[in-house]
C-alpha cells in the first residue's frame, strides 16, 4: 500500500512502478518481513526492489496503518481487504508479477443449512463470488468496521444493487 498522494505524484499503480523510487522509500511491515519470500525478500527477488530501509511494525495492523498515514513509511504491507485502504484513501498496488497468491474468499455456512440446501444456497453463493470485486469488498469492510454500519444492512444493500435479492 501507498498513499494516494504518493501514487498520484509518481504515477504508481503497480508494484513494479516502485522500481525507480524504492531506494528512497522505507518499507513497513511485520518484523519477519525481511526474511519472508512473500514480503521484502520476495519484493527483491521478484521485482528487484531494494528499499532504503525497513521499519518493523505489525502484520497489517494499526501500527502499519498509522506509520503509512503519518509518513514514517512510504510503502506498507496490509491485507488486501483491510478497511483502512478505503478509509484512509490508500492505494492497493497491482501485483503485476504475481508475487502473492490469489485471494480466495470462502463463505462460511452452518452445516445444518448445507444439509437442507437444495442447491439454491450454493447457486447464490457462487453468484455472489462471481460478482464481488476486491474494491467492493474493501468498501463493505470499511462500512462495517469504520462507519459502524450493520453488516446485514451493508450486505443486503450490495445484494440488491447486484440484483441478487429484492
Amino acid at each position: 500500500m501507498i498513499t494516494k498522494a504518493t501514487a498520484d505524484a509518481k504515477n504508481i499503480k503497480a508494484i513494479s512502478d516502485l522500481q525507480p523510487y524504492a531506494g528512497n522509500y522505507v518499507l513497513g511491515g511485520p518484523p519477519e518481513c525481511p526474511q519472508r519470500p512473500f514480503c521484502q525478500l520476495g519484493l527483491k527477488t521478484v521485482y528487484g526492489l531494494e528499499f532504503k530501509d525497513f521499519k518493523p511494525l505489525d502484520a497489517g495492523g494499526p501500527l502499519t496503518v498509522a506509520a503509512l498515514e503519518g509518513k514514517q513509511i512510504d510503502v506498507g504491507l496490509l491485507f488486501t481487504s483491510d478497511p483502512s485502504i478505503v478509509a484512509k484513501n490508500f492505494v492497493l498496488l497491482d501485483d503485476n508479477k504475481h508475487l502473492q497468491l490469489a485471494d480466495n474468499i470462502a463463505p462460511v455456512v452452518r452445516n445444518a443449512l448445507l444439509q437442507k440446501d437444495d442447491g439454491t444456497l450454493k447457486r447464490l453463493l457462487n453468484s455472489i463470488s462471481a460478482k464481488l470485486t476486491q474494491g467492493e469488498l474493501n468498501d463493505m469492510n470499511k462500512q462495517v468496521a469504520v462507519d459502524k454500519k450493520d453488516n446485514k444492512d451493508v450486505a443486503a444493500a450490495w445484494l440488491k444493487k447486484q440484483g441478487l435479492i429484492k
